[in-house]
């Protein structure tokens, strides 16, 4: 498990002018020593190595520390130092050294107890020599001390064999594991001009939306800081890693390559996978709900693991106002209605926020669509109006290929992609007929066999124009559409090729629902793969959600880059010598009428070798111009 060490800032080298090393002053030099005052140091929430209470009459938290030099969690040593974050939920005599309770909260997570030293600050002799610490005579000692992974194998894992331990030890994991603690929320600011999607966030995950919005002055609560077992998905299986490593350290891990939350452990040959996330989420409440105040020293706060696990779960049921405008906000239904049967979308390439501004410097896009009635979308809710959709009526592409270009795993267009990179990929049809077939199934009794039996009628067939999503099937090696390309009480794929074995069905409505690998490669699904989408809307922050885009603003203007040159002529080229109907005519996105359209230079119907020399031609008066 990674040890997150308190690092220790030296204090401020002193700079003069032409930089010149000068003593420092003697009254610097003078400062009382930290070996004068008195100590006094108790674990918060024994055996744990993490929050500790140093009563002392030393005015200055920042002046010392104390060293673990025998620490089983740190090669080097192990720190105990000034925890230098304000709680919300505990009371200072001093805003600016946080002293409490005639004392300081300090911080570990690498002791593991027993005897350890105070060490000093000692500022350097000169100007450029910063300080260092410095030991001194005085030891304390403390209780042996675990941190959280210790915990649950000392607690959990009682059994023969590793794997099964593996499992006890994630089952009381899980049985005390938040997802996240509580906070102060803080006072909501509008930052951004707009509400934005994304398709971020993890491989097995689909889209978010953020909003403007963002709380300042947030503050900590110490109840979430006290309690060691706090991990979202990404927190509990690297946890998870960490005891498999100390059952037995021949054993190994890696993460999942399908969900982010899973790491695949192996042992003696045998690879099972472990993980999870909390169960409970908390959430920013006002500081008029705070429920309990922690005191330290003699009398202070009795604090234990049930006492502020049942106190977290308290303020993650507390009911608060929605404070969050929504005249202009953006919802899941919003973006399904306006993609409609299906368009591609400019959308947010990164979650994380750079200097306060989102990434938009490369515009990512995604093909959505609405799969039903536009009535049903599953999402949560996280910070500041920021939601996460986990499915419904908007459907979203991953590892598709659609309109002649590839969406990855990550929601989004990769330009340049073959179809032999990906030669088993999905593929989504914005146009395709689809048989519908309905039956009905009438059951009666054999007496001779002593049981019921069924047969199938055919009561209805017609044939739909729609959408339609093929997957993949590896074990029979075709493509079959999936089940919202077919009207309700109709049959799907597998009950069509039942109805055909049984005679009851024409073949052909079988070869409707049916793609081999002939066929695909005959698509050519690839052909657009290095022309950007053309048309589709935008919702990636730069502009109000749902604007229309067009990337047909320059004639000829093929790779939109948004200006027309040599490129333009070269990628024009490799399109016409890979991509050609079966009568040896160009293809070039002939779904797209706005993309055949700025390559069809001089406007005859047809993409070939003259509009090449059209646009060669077109960027040589411009040069001349020049």
């Amino acid at each position: 498990m990674k040890k997150f060490l308190s690092v220790i800032t030296a204090a401020a080298v002193i700079v003069t002018a032409m930089f010149i090393a000068v003593p420092v002053q003697a009254a610097e030099q003078g400062a009382a020593s930290a070996a004068n005052y008195y100590y006094k140091i108790t674990p918060l929430l024994e055996p744990f190595n993490q929050y500790f209470f140093v009563e002392t009459d030393n005015p200055d938290p920042e002046s010392f520390r104390f060293i673990d030099k025998s620490t089983v969690y740190s090669e080097d040593a192990g720190t105990v130092t000034w925890c230098d974050t304000a709680f919300a939920d505990i009371k200072y005599e001093n805003a600016e050294t946080l002293r409490v309770n005639g004392g300081y909260i300090f911080s570990s997570f690498s002791t593991d107890g027993g005897t350890i030293t105070l060490q000093e600050f000692k500022q350097g002799g000169y100007s450029w020599d910063s300080g260092s610490w410095k030991d001194t005579s005085v030891t304390l000692t403390l209780p042996k001390l675990v941190d959280e992974v210790d915990y649950l194998i000392y607690t959990y894992a009682d059994k023969d064999s590793f794997f099964d331990n593996m499992y006890a030890v994630q089952s009381g994991f899980s049985s005390i594991c938040l997802y996240s603690g509580s906070r102060i929320r803080g006072t909501l600011k509008r930052t951004d001009d707009y509400w934005l999607a994304a398709a971020v966030g993890h491989i097995d995950q689909s889209l978010y939306i953020y909003s403007p919005y963002e709380r300042e002055d947030s503050k900590a609560l110490f109840a979430t800081y006290i309690y060691p077992f706090r991990h979202d998905s990404l927190g509990f299986p690297s946890v998870m890693a960490s005891v498999s490593k100390r059952l037995d350290s021949s054993s190994t891990y890696k993460w999942s390559e399908s969900y982010h939350y899973l790491i695949d452990v192996t042992y003696n040959g045998e690879t099972k996978s472990f993980g999870g996330a909390g169960e409970i989420e908390g959430q920013g409440i006002s500081e008029d709900k705070i429920k309990q105040y922690f005191t330290f020293g003699k009398n202070g706060t009795k604090i234990t693991l049930d006492s502020v696990y049942g106190l977290l779960i308290d303020y993650s049921n507390i009911e608060m106002d929605d404070d969050i405008p929504r005249e202009d906000a953006l919802t899941w239904k919003q973006i399904s209605d306006t993609v409609g049967s299906g368009a591609w979308v400019r959308v947010l390439g990164s979650g994380w926020k750079t200097n306060g501004k989102w990434d938009l410097i490369n515009p990512v896009y995604t093909y959505l669509y609405t799969k039903n009635d536009g009535t049903f979308f599953s999402s949560d809710e996280f910070g500041a109006g920021d939601s996460l959709y986990w499915g419904g009526d908007l459907g979203y592409s991953k590892d598709v290929w659609v309109d002649g270009r590839y969406v990855s795993v990550w929601r989004r267009y990769v330009p340049g992609e073959k179809f032999e990179d990906h030669p088993t990929s999905n593929i989504f049809f914005t146009e395709i007929t689809i048989p519908q077939v309905k039956y009905t199934t009438n059951y009666s009794y054999n007496w001779d066999a002593g049981r019921y039996e069924s047969e199938d009628e055919v009561t209805e067939i017609t044939e739909k124009k729609t959408m339609a999503l093929f997957r993949y099937d590896s074990s029979s090696e075709v493509w079959t559409p999936d089940g919202f390309a077919f009207d309700d009480g109709c049959a799907y794929y597998y009950k069509i090729q039942e109805l055909v074995e049984e005679g009851k069905l024409d073949k052909k409505y079988l070869d409707m629902v049916t793609l081999t690998k002939d066929q695909v490669k005959a698509l050519n699904v690839d052909k657009n793969t290095d022309i950007p989408p053309q048309s589709g809307y935008i919702f990636d922050g730069t502009a109000p959600c749902g604007t229309p885009f067009n990337n047909n603003t320059v004639k000829g203007d093929v790779d939109n880059s948004g200006k027309l040159d040599i490129n333009d002529a070269t990628t024009l080229q490799r399109h016409l010598a890979e991509y050609r109907n079966s009568d040896g005519s160009p293809i070039i996105n002939e779904a797209d009428k706005s993309s055949f359209a700025i390559a069809d230079m001089n406007a005859d119907g047809v993409i070939d070798i003259r509009d090449v020399t059209a646009i060669q031609r077109k960027i040589a008066d411009f040069e001349d111009i020049k």
